[in-house]
């Protein structure tokens, strides 16, 4: 996609939807010990700590939200989850041991050991070119 199309998606002149994407994204799980490696596994440890990326200004944040949300993982108490602001800090910080698992793109976690997660609980992450 031009700059010159991306520039109008912004601007509002066109519909942002209607811009084909490149490629889509997938949302990865990690966690430092290997033991977390399921949604469900996920979802039955909330008191552990996960981080994922900022889903105010961030697209795999924001899909690793909704696919908490869709699925009822987000019954942490307050300081148990956490965001960064940026997708590629999530799997560093959980991988330092501040937090037990990252929800990150699954491009940064495929070669650690890390799990496809399914793509059906959120929005479509789409790629655009720059």
């Amino acid at each position: 996609m031009s700059r010159f199309v991306a520039d109008l998606a912004k601007s509002g002149r066109l519909l942002p939807a209607s811009v084909p994407g490149l490629a889509y994204g997938r949302l990865g799980l990690w966690s430092g010990d290997g033991s977390v490696t399921s949604l469900e596994q996920l979802r039955r440890t909330p008191e552990l700590s996960t981080c994922e990326a900022n889903p105010a200004n961030a697209p795999y944040g924001a899909a690793a939200r909704e696919l908490l949300e869709s699925g009822g993982a987000l019954g942490r108490s307050p300081g148990q989850g956490g965001v960064r602001e940026k997708r590629a800090g999530s799997a560093p910080v959980a991988e330092s041991g501040k937090r037990r698992r990252a929800i990150t793109a699954w491009s940064l976690v495929f070669q650690r050991g890390g799990t496809l997660l399914p793509d059906s609980g959120h929005s479509p992450i789409r790629q655009l070119e720059a």
